[in-house]
C-alpha cells in the first residue's frame, strides 16, 4: 500500500543493551534485507540513541534508508527545564555518529503520570508534557527533523505505572 504506507520499521527497540526482545545484529540485518526485498518504501529500524551511537548501529544503518530513533529525557532524569535540550543533544550524538544519513525521532514524549526513581522526581504533569510537545515540534520543524511523538493516547491497559500514561488523550 503505497499509497498510504510511508516506510517500514523492521523493529522497535530490539538491539539496545536493555531491551526484553533483543536480536543479534546478523539476524536484524537478515530481517531487514528481507523486508527491503518485498516492499517499495523505505525501511528503519527504531532503536534508542544509545544503540545508534556504537558500532553495531553504525553497522545496521548502513542497511538502512534512514535511522529512527528513541530518545526520552524523562528516562534520563532531566525534568521540564532541560528536556528539549537533552533531547537535542541525543539527536545530535547520533547524528555525530552516523553523518549524512537521515534521522527521525521515532519516540519522543512525556508522560503526565510517574511512579517511581526512574525518571525525574515529579516530572509527569499535564502542563509539562504540553511544553515538551510544543517545545519539540518547534525545535524539529526549524531543523527539519521528522517526529513520532509518542503517544496519541494513553495505554490504560500497561496498568497504573508511568508506561500507560504517554498519551496527548486520555480515555477520560
Amino acid at each position: 500500500y503505497p499509497d498510504v504506507v510511508a516506510a517500514v520499521s523492521v523493529g522497535n527497540e530490539i538491539l539496545v543493551s536493555w531491551s526484553d526482545h533483543r536480536m543479534k545484529l546478523a539476524d536484524a540485518i537478515a530481517a531487514v534485507n528481507r523486508v527491503r526485498d518485498s516492499v517499495s518504501v523505505p525501511v528503519t529500524v527504531d532503536d534508542d540513541f544509545t544503540f545508534w551511537r556504537e558500532k553495531d548501529g553504525q553497522t545496521l544503518a548502513e542497511h538502512l534508508d534512514f535511522v529512527a530513533v528513541h530518545t526520552y529525557p524523562m528516562w534520563g532524569g532531566s525534568d521540564i527545564d532541560s528536556a528539549l535540550t537533552h533531547t537535542v543533544r541525543h539527536v545530535e550524538s547520533v547524528q555525530k555518529a552516523l553523518p549524512g544519513k537521515t534521522i527521525v525521532i521515532g519516540e519522543a514524549g512525556w508522560a503526565t503520570y510517574t511512579v517511581g526513581p526512574a525518571h525525574a522526581p515529579r516530572a509527569g504533569d499535564e502542563d509539562k508534557q504540553e511544553r515538551y510537545f510544543r517545545e519539540l515540534s518547534e525545535w524539529a520543524e526549524a531543523n527539519g527533523i521528522n517526529v513520532f511523538y509518542f503517544e496519541a493516547f494513553d495505554e490504560p491497559w500497561k496498568g497504573a505505572g508511568t508506561e500507560g500514561h504517554w498519551g496527548l488523550f486520555s480515555e477520560g
